[in-house]
């Protein structure tokens, strides 16, 4: 590959990247937690609210996944 096509290559991967958008991800990752807590309140009862925080546990460890994906991605 010629140097001005590498030049040209690398030009249009870093204009590509957005930057990282907290605000799509905090709002994402809070209504992920809610979900998976009211999922596990609807499919078994209210009573059972150590399972749902422990389901909307589950959900912020893949919102923190995310945010270290994108993150150490750059």
């Amino acid at each position: 590959m010629r140097a001005d096509a590498r030049l040209g290559s690398e030009m249009t991967d870093s204009s590509a990247k957005t930057p990282f958008n907290w605000s799509d991800w905090i709002e994402r990752s809070v209504w992920t937690a809610v979900e998976a807590g009211l999922a596990i309140m609807v499919v078994t009862d209210v009573s059972s609210m150590k399972a749902a925080a422990s389901a909307a546990a589950a959900a912020g460890i893949a919102a923190l996944k995310s945010l270290a994906q994108q993150r150490l991605a750059k």
